[in-house]
């Protein structure tokens, strides 16, 4: 079962930083449609950020390779057990070797995945990537920032207006290298035929607001021209992080106009 959804990335270090720490991947399966992406922000110092991003971005598209090359295809909570136990055991590998190599001590790296199954996408999210879908002229952030600002914002100690300010807006909650048990969300989301979706780093929406971002994602039937603008204003904004932008428009029947 193949698809007509049209996906592109586009990636860039910035203006300021010399290595590119963030990871990400696209593949669709032709046999049964599947779509996979992954999006991974590395944090631990000079290369050793790149390196755990790198890693879990390809543990992840290796894992669900090895899924759809069987003849079992899985349910929706099938895919769900997936994509938690394929984030731990990606958390594990991150963790072991960063101990078996005193230089790479302490890195670790955010993780968003997402699975097009059917008309239906599931996450599953570890740390401040974000995952935003645009329908009917309105844009909607499905995952949560897993960082101590937000966490305040969760438990009502700061309002949303103090966020962009606060000293704890990049400090992270949750990540995956780390020896302890990490929870990691699980969202799932219908779709329909003429949505669009973005999977990107804090490189992006940190430096480009969210009516610039929905203007931008609904600028052009071309995800690459769409991908390309994003880092544009993200640079011209500052540049200060790495800046990755994954761009899907969905198409579920042929004669779509959108």
């Amino acid at each position: 079962m193949s698809n007509l959804h049209k996906f592109a990335a586009a990636t860039d270090c910035g203006l300021v930083r010399q290595d590119n720490q963030d990871a990400y991947r696209i593949s669709s399966d032709p046999d049964s449609g599947v779509v996979c992406l992954v999006v991974a922000d590395g944090v631990g110092g000079h290369k050793h950020g790149e390196l755990a991003s790198g890693m879990v971005a390809d543990y992840f598209m290796e894992r669900v390779g090895m899924i759809l090359d069987t003849e079992d295809y899985p349910t929706e909570e099938e895919w769900l057990y997936f994509l938690r136990d394929t984030m731990e055991k990606a958390n594990t590998k991150v963790w072991i070797r960063s101990k078996t190599d005193p230089d790479l001590e302490g890195m670790c790296t955010t993780m968003t995945t997402g699975l097009i199954v059917d008309n239906r996408l599931i996450i599953g999210h570890i740390g401040d990537c974000r995952v935003f879908l645009e329908r009917e002229n309105r844009l909607f952030q499905l995952t949560q920032d897993h960082t101590y600002a937000h966490e305040l914002l969760r438990e009502g100690v700061i309002s949303q207006d103090e966020i962009s300010e606060h000293a704890g807006r990049h400090q992270l909650t949750r990540a995956l290298g780390v020896p302890e048990y990490m929870n990691i969300d699980l969202i799932t989301e219908d779709l329909y035929d003429g949505d669009r979706l973005l999977f990107c780093t804090d490189g992006l929406y940190g430096y480009t607001s969210a009516q610039e971002l929905h203007s931008i994602l609904t600028s052009s039937r071309n995800p690459e021209a769409i991908a390309r603008r994003m880092i544009e204003a993200a640079n011209l904004n500052g540049g200060w992080d790495n800046v990755t932008a994954i761009v899907g428009l969905l198409n579920f029947k042929e004669d779509s106009g959108r």
